[in-house]
């Protein structure tokens, strides 16, 4: 008798072990599946896995988990299928500052493909940073990223979808997330292109960085057809391609009259639209089983659902009119407007709504119920900060400036909020008005008590539900001369 054969299973030949996943053979026709935050761990870090095919079976939180890198980060680069079959990966940060082509998925090389997947999480890295792919030599089709995280680029090329195009396609796909760069062409939905297509897709969010594209950051060949972004939430009018619409444009299914769109929902269409989804933006059937446009159904022998209103202000008492108001109906639920919503004011973005009689505010992008009327306030974060300096003396007593009883009290300086929070701004060495007898030792945050004067300007405060302050106010140190 010959010597016994050992043939290693099929699930560990090629070295990707298949029973780290849900199931299936990582083909076609029996996908590895993929249902938990421990199976896109798994892809992650086995690039020997990156060639196969996978289907996930669930929405996905990675509870505020930190990536370095992403699925298909290096060689080989991912080439297989990933299907994310109308289901989400959610609070997930991808992170490393001196890393290229970063993404949920790092490389997706020319025979990969990603579809039917959303994305909602940040993402941040050198150059060429997008929200679902680093670089995509492959195809993108019926995804999307949104959310309040945001893609950022410490040196140039970020997108809200793709970092960089290298003849990838993307088709029916959207991104609605900000997006910066430190040195350059920041997008919406693509930050490089070449060679890359574009179809059926559009993007809403901000943009931050010189050389910003509403659609696509900057093109050195490649094409976007019956492609749009909404240049009043990105806060640009230029982009490398694409056509730029207002928001009520892009709120309005005519825009799009092109594409597979149902006025509402309908499971047959590629897009719907309807004010009550994805903030009144087309978005995309296959995420939903059920029409998400309308009420649940009503109990037997009841009237038709109640409409209601929400409506959207700015902390001054200005009515947010291109988003508001918004008819919904009982009983549904409501995306809140976005970071990105078209109700801030110039150099600010939204970080939460807030109601009447809750001091805590609802984020951008999160779901409410709809059971009356409601007013919501954009709580904003400005780009800029105002630098309040109290000479902190009573209004009966002498402070004198030039020589003269000074009755300005106060000054301010406008420092860009990015400069507080690196604590690198000194305080200034004089006050408004110095009270006779008196020398400035330093400045504080509080008026009174035992104080250690400060030697920089401190960072914005944030209130105990997580609100941001758009204003320090410091108060002088004085001591006998």
């Amino acid at each position: 008798m010959g010597a016994a054969v050992l043939v290693a299973p099929t699930s560990l030949a090629n070295g990707c072990i298949f029973a780290n996943f849900g199931g299936g053979t990582g083909i076609s026709s029996d996908p590895l599946l993929v249902a938990t935050a421990d199976h896109l761990d798994e892809l992650k870090d086995d690039s020997n896995c990156w060639g196969y095919e996978f289907l996930q079976t669930a929405d996905i939180s990675m509870g505020g988990a930190t990536w370095t890198s992403g699925i298909g980060s290096g060689s080989p680069f991912f080439t297989g299928t990933y299907d994310g079959d109308g289901f989400t990966i959610s609070d997930l940060t991808i992170s490393e500052s001196t890393t290229n082509n970063l993404g949920l998925f790092g490389t997706v090389g020319s025979a990969g493909t990603i579809r039917n997947l959303g994305f909602s999480g940040s993402v941040a890295g050198d150059s060429q940073i997008g929200g679902l792919v680093g670089e995509n030599q492959g195809t993108i089709e019926n995804s999307f990223v949104s959310g309040a995280g945001s893609i950022t680029s410490t040196f140039i090329y970020a997108g809200g979808l793709v970092g960089y195009s290298n003849g990838g396609t993307v088709t029916d796909s959207y991104a609605r997330i900000a997006v910066s760069t430190t040195n350059g062409w920041a997008s919406g939905l693509v930050g490089l292109s070449s060679g890359g297509t574009v179809t059926n897709s559009f993007a809403t969010g901000r943009i931050t960085g010189p050389d910003a594209g509403g659609l696509v950051g900057r093109q050195s060949s490649g094409s976007a057809t019956a492609s749009f972004w909404d240049t009043q939430t990105s806060g640009t009018s230029i982009s490398f391609a694409g056509v730029g619409k207002t928001t009520e444009e892009m709120r309005n299914p005519s825009t799009f009259s092109g594409w597979s769109i149902a006025s509402g929902w309908d499971a047959t269409a590629t897009w719907g639209i309807c004010s009550s989804v994805n903030s009144g933006y087309p978005f995309l059937t296959s995420f939903y089983t059920e029409n998400p446009c309308t009420s649940e159904p009503s109990a037997v022998g009841s009237s038709t659902p109640a409409r209601y209103q929400f409506t959207f202000w700015l902390p001054d008492g200005r009515q947010c009119t291109s988003i508001s108001p918004i008819t919904v109906t009982a009983g549904t639920s409501y995306e809140l407007p976005g970071e990105d919503a078209a109700c801030a004011v110039t150099g600010s973005v939204v970080t939460g709504w807030r109601i009447p009689g809750q001091l805590a505010a609802f984020a951008p992008g999160r779901r409410v119920q709809v059971s009356g009327s409601q007013r919501f306030t954009a709580v904003l974060e400005y780009s800029w900060v105002d630098v309040v300096f109290d000479a902190n003396v009573a209004s009966l007593d002498q402070c004198l400036s030039d020589g003269s009883d000074s009755t300005r009290r106060e000054a301010s300086w406008s420092v860009p909020r990015e400069l507080l929070l690196t604590g690198g701004v000194p305080v200034p060495e004089s006050a408004p008005c110095t009270p006779p007898g008196h020398s400035l030792i330093g400045w504080s945050t509080e008026p009174t008590g035992d104080r250690t004067p400060l030697s920089t300007l401190p960072a914005p405060a944030v209130d105990s539900d997580g609100n941001p302050a758009n204003a320090v106010h410091l108060y002088a140190i004085w001591s006998p001369s």
